[in-house]
């Protein structure tokens, strides 16, 4: 976990220092649960809740659902999460968790995230070349609320299914 990350939930609830980063979790080296070549899941578009940990605290369920055969893409909004870090490692610090938004800028988010996704699902095709992973092109896609309910997106992408729920198989 990112230092700048840990520290912010640490000051946040009150803990002391190094109780939030040094936590772990075990990690298992196994095979899927599951022959995931014939299974032509769909591709998760995941993204974090708003002001809410990015994407990276979510990993646990990550290696669930990729042992279960789906790839999942992840698109954090720097800014809005209360730390970031960015590979080259500059942490950001957006939004803190007591942020209370007005109706406009709620309606500035979903478009600059339609944007952002937008971005990321125009960039499946040449990530999938240049990486040679799978992403599922023309499946459904499980998505962020603000991408599943919005017109814009069924009419830009028809052939595909969004919903605003996982796949009743997760659970």
């Amino acid at each position: 976990m990112w230092v700048g990350l840990a520290t912010y939930y640490e000051e946040y609830y009150n803990l002391s220092s190094g109780a939030f980063g040094n936590t772990t979790a075990r990690i298992l080296d196994a095979p899927p649960t599951t022959d995931c070549d014939d299974l032509a899941l769909p591709t998760l578009l995941w993204g974090p809740p708003f002001t809410g940990p990015p994407s990276q605290m979510f990993s646990s369920l990550f290696s669930d659902l990729v042992s279960k055969g789906y790839s999942i893409v992840t698109v954090d909004h720097p800014g809005e999460q209360p730390y970031l870090q960015y590979p080259n490692g500059i942490g950001v610090k957006g939004l803190g968790k007591d942020f209370v938004p007005t109706g406009e800028f709620i309606n500035r988010v979903h478009e600059y995230r339609l944007e952002d996704n937008f971005a990321v699902l125009d960039a499946l095709p040449s990530l999938r070349e240049e990486l040679g992973a799978f992403f599922d092109m023309v499946g459904r896609m499980t998505g962020e609320g603000v991408l599943s309910g919005n017109e814009q997106v069924k009419k830009e992408w028809p052939e595909v299914e969004f919903s605003s729920s996982a796949p009743s198989s997760v659970a």
